[in-house]
């Protein structure tokens, strides 16, 4: 297995007739990402990964071992080459029921994009396009939102951000530099100020500049995927908070 770090974290809230509970787990391994979140009886995996077929894989055998038959909900944030081959083998191994798609901002997504519809497709696998930016629903109780892909001057590499909400809990996951970015810079106050868990991930630019996010009094946990992350997180939150660390 690739994880560098793994948690779970079971959420509490009652439906409109029964309860449920949502358990929450994030896989980090180098400079890619995982989002496992089990909502009742649908699975879903959120990719932040570079592609590569062991982080899917990985995510799949934890699904399996939260006793899933198969995964509800594949969701790609952005896309890389690799993640053809790797859809591939994953749909030959696995039950996926809808692969998620961001709508491609340009060209080049574009062709990325194509070969893996056509794949999903060939293996019976729903596809839906999503719009960044807007609240997709994923499930009876989740829905999520992703950013729009910003870049830095300084790197090929997107800014990623993505704010998970179910009825009692939001969760945010904020990408490498992506508080550098102005155009994040109003939503990301909004999002993290009613976040009860905040990821500090490794996808994305390094980080270089002081992580300053602001009011934090609803959020209870932080998840640190890099100690070099944590080296630049100006430290204002309550003493109440539960850090999480690689270590």
């Amino acid at each position: 297995l690739v994880a560098a770090i793994a948690f779970a974290i079971g959420l509490n809230f009652y439906a409109q007739y029964h309860s449920q509970v949502i358990n929450f787990e994030f896989i980090g391994a180098k400079e890619s990402e995982m989002l496992l979140l089990q909502d009742g009886g649908d699975h879903i995996v959120i990719d932040i990964s570079s592609g590569a077929y062991e982080y899917s894989n990985d995510a799949y055998q934890r699904t399996v071992e939260n006793t899933a038959t198969e995964i509800s909900a594949y969701i790609l944030t952005h896309y890389h080459t690799n993640h053809q081959s790797t859809l591939y083998k994953l749909f030959r191994k696995a039950v996926v029921q809808t692969l998620y798609l961001p709508y491609p901002q340009d060209l080049e997504e574009y062709y990325k994009m194509s070969p893996l519809v056509a794949l999903a497709k060939s293996a019976n696998v729903d596809v839906v396009l999503y719009d960044s930016d807007k609240a997709t629903s994923i499930s009876d109780s989740v829905k999520i939102t992703l950013s729009p892909r910003e870049y830095l001057k300084r790197s090929t590499h997107p800014l990623l951000y993505l704010t998970i909400d179910t009825p009692k809990c939001k969760i945010t996951y904020l990408g490498e530099s992506s508080s550098d970015n102005t155009t994040y810079s109003n939503q990301l106050s909004g999002s993290v100020a009613n976040s009860r868990i905040i990821i500090l991930g490794t996808h994305g630019p390094k980080t270089k500049n002081p992580i300053d996010l602001g009011n934090l009094n609803t959020v209870k946990e932080i998840v640190f995927a890099d100690k070099d992350i944590e080296a630049h997180f100006i430290n204002n939150v309550r003493e109440t908070v539960t850090f999480y660390r690689n270590t």
